[in-house]
């Protein structure tokens, strides 16, 4: 597994920030009281057991940093390491359940790529014109927000480097509960 940046004004080529010589297919899931020591990568997994309703992959890793600026962050796993991830992250669910769950995963992607694409400007200003045009009752508390949030998503497109969801939510959360 390889995490590597890139400068955005000044790109003196990519700076690696982690290179483990394991595979997360090797790596032991630690728990998460572990103490961690230096040099040493760890795999911990958060909620695999039904507790949560979206789990949590980590992976920790030593790194030497000297960075100034901000950066272009590039992540790369192998098919073998995402399978295993899938695993751990949801290998306690019954084969129906794990059918159902990849199914709503290509319908969100389908639903995505039928949106339009539209310049993140004209998205912003939709997406919260929108928001403001419901009823205060309908636009109250963050649930509401998150729901309106994934519809949303399902209408618009635009470029984004750090997740449009994010973003969306970002735009609406100010204007959660306000008349």
């Amino acid at each position: 597994m390889r995490v590597v940046v890139r400068g955005w004004s000044r790109d003196r080529g990519e700076k690696e920030i982690m290179n483990t010589d394991q595979l997360l297919v090797d790596m032991p899931v630690a728990p998460e009281d572990i103490r961690m020591t230096q040099g040493e990568t760890y795999l911990q997994v958060d909620g695999p057991n039904g507790s949560s309703f979206s789990p949590t992959v980590h992976v920790w890793a030593d790194a030497k940093l000297n960075l100034n600026g901000r950066y272009q962050t590039h992540f790369e796993i192998s098919r073998r390491e995402i399978g295993r991830l899938f695993y751990l992250a949801y290998g306690y669910r019954g084969s129906d359940d794990i059918a159902q769950l990849i199914a709503s995963f290509k319908d969100e992607e389908e639903q995505r790529a039928a949106a339009i694409t539209v310049p993140e400007e004209d998205a912003r200003k939709a997406v919260v014109a929108q928001w403001l045009r419901l009823p205060v009752a309908e636009r109250a508390n963050d649930q509401q927000a998150y729901e309106f949030v994934v519809e949303a998503m399902k209408r618009y497109s635009w470029r984004v480097s750090g997740g449009a969801y994010h973003q969306a939510m970002a735009w609406i959360m100010p204007l959660v509960g306000k008349p």
